[in-house]
């Protein structure tokens, strides 16, 4: 009995456990998030106009998700948690992909209110492909 049970569990859970991909794609998502959420909150603070940019990480710039106070993101947002710049890096697995209303980057006005639908896609590129999409509301912002 205890060896079937072993069995399943080394057939069922060894596999799941083995691939990281999918676990770095949901913490990611979460850190996307909370990202965007934070650009709106601060939008609200500061009564300005803050901007999220997805950009493509290269080697000058790791960051895939950037949040700006500025147009051409010569000034940013400070993340608390680090006193730097606000910078998401996402793990070596993950890309995030940006579609919706703006190509310039979600903008969140003065009062909290963002420019339009924007949709966020997390992927991992590793074994176990999954997919996170996350959709920010055109009129309230909330993220979902």
């Amino acid at each position: 009995m205890v060896i079937v049970l072993l069995a399943v569990l080394s057939a069922v859970a060894v596999p799941r456990l083995a691939g990281r991909s999918a676990f770095e794609t949901r913490a990611f998502a979460d850190e996307v998030a909370s990202a965007v959420r934070y650009a709106q909150r601060t939008a609200i603070a500061m009564r300005r106009t803050v901007t999220v940019v997805v950009t493509t990480p290269g080697r000058t710039n790791p960051c895939a998700l950037q949040l700006c106070l500025t147009s051409d993101c010569s000034q940013q947002v400070v993340n608390p948690a680090t006193g730097r710049e606000f910078c998401l890096v996402p793990p070596p697995a993950v890309s995030l992909a940006a579609d919706g209303a703006t190509r310039s980057g979600l903008q969140f006005d003065a009062r909290g209110r963002p420019s339009g639908v924007q949709t966020y896609s997390i992927a991992s590129t590793g074994a176990g492909v999954e997919t996170r999409t996350l959709t920010v509301e055109a009129e309230t912002g909330h993220v979902r």
